[in-house]
């Protein structure tokens, strides 16, 4: 009879974890959420295995950097993404939130570019029934610059189901006159498919997930002093053949695991691996723009002291987990002290606002 018993709990087990999920709206992350990624490298990992009850093991996985990704209110890029992005825009541009994109083809033109660009975000909006690219957010030492897409792309329809598929455009125009004497033209065609559930194992977790595959075309083209003439010329960017690879899990706010592949030769190379993950001293890498601003004490008790060489307006505690813990706003002042009575012993990021910018320092409560 025990064997009975543990043989149908054995089939139990196995068919709930490879039971198929959907997705939908509510397990995206929105305004005010962040996570905690660790990204990777790896030649081997298998990103073309997939299919229904299938099982991807990526737990051996190892961190090589980490950072926090924020779903960030766009009033945070000044009065002019305000504007365009913000309650008074037109319904479709209305934005949910912005958030930070390791693009690679807008790293490629940013580098010949003649402004510094400290970050690509792009900017999103969640309907019930699908999340859209509305445009971009593109941070640099000369401001921040809010950019409509003229064609606006669907990324998600929901639900998101096995089996799947649906074709999208997108296409923005990005004149950065008359500041800088630029214009990038971004221009994708995208093809996505849920191919896959299962069970995924990662190094932080084992998750129920949905496989979704991008196959991205993307051509881009910018305007700009290229060769130091003083006189600016168009310039096409080489086109790119890319796949985004996606696991996402129920209420994850982003995907568990993602895997970025280019197209060289007839052959997909990785260009890059995030996945969830909890803190890792030895690895993270988190400050995402250049305030300079200390903790003390740190380790803290009750009560630690920030001190910023620029106006404080808005400070973010975060746990190790990504979680928000306490939003403090319209601070206005130089120095201020946060109480930590409430939060329990732990690694938490403190995140300070100063405009456009912002940087997360670690701080450990005992």
């Amino acid at each position: 009879m025990k064997k009975i018993v543990l043989l149908a709990s054995a089939c139990f087990f196995t068919l709930f974890t490879n039971a198929q999920i959907n997705i939908d709206s509510t397990d995206l992350g929105n305004l005010d959420d962040s996570v905690l990624l660790s990204t990777a490298q790896s030649f081997t990992a298998d990103f073309t295995s997939t299919g229904a009850g299938h099982s991807w093991d990526f737990s051996n996985l190892a961190p090589n950097s980490q950072f926090i990704k924020a779903y960030r209110n766009v009033s945070e890029g000044g009065t002019l993404a305000n504007i365009v992005f913000g309650q008074f825009a037109a319904a479709k541009y209305k934005a949910s939130y912005f958030a930070r994109e390791n693009n690679i083809l807008f790293t490629l033109a940013g580098a010949n570019l003649p402004v510094a660009i400290e970050s690509f975000n792009r900017v999103c909006k969640i309907n019930a029934d699908s999340l859209t690219y509305i445009g971009i957010m593109l941070e640099t030492g000369q401001g921040t610059f809010p950019i409509k897409s003229d064609t606006i792309e669907s990324r998600f329809v929901f639900p998101m189901e096995y089996g799947q598929t649906h074709s999208t455009r997108g296409y923005t125009y990005a004149d950065m006159n008359p500041a800088v004497n630029a214009i990038f033209i971004e221009h994708r065609k995208v093809e996505s498919e849920v191919d896959g559930y299962g069970v995924l194992s990662s190094p932080y977790n084992d998750y129920q997930v949905l496989r979704v595959h991008h196959d991205i075309f993307q051509s881009d083209s910018i305007y700009a002093d290229l060769q130091g003439t003083g006189t600016p010329t168009w310039a096409p960017i080489p086109s790119m053949h890319m796949h985004e690879y996606e696991w996402w899990a129920k209420n994850e706010k982003d995907p568990v695991l993602k895997i970025t592949t280019q197209e060289l030769f007839g052959f997909q190379v990785i260009q890059s691996i995030e996945y969830r993950d909890i803190f890792h001293p030895e690895v993270a890498s988190v400050i995402e723009n250049s305030i300079d601003f200390s903790l003390s004490p740190n380790p803290a008790q009750n009560n630690t002291l920030i001190k910023s060489d620029v106006t404080i307006e808005q400070i973010n505690i975060v746990s190790a987990e990504g979680k928000n813990i306490r939003k403090i706003k319209e601070i206005s002042a130089f120095e201020f002290s946060i109480d930590l009575s409430d939060i329990p012993a732990g690694v938490y990021f403190v995140e300070v606002i100063s405009g456009s910018q912002s940087q997360k320092n670690m701080l450990v409560r005992n």
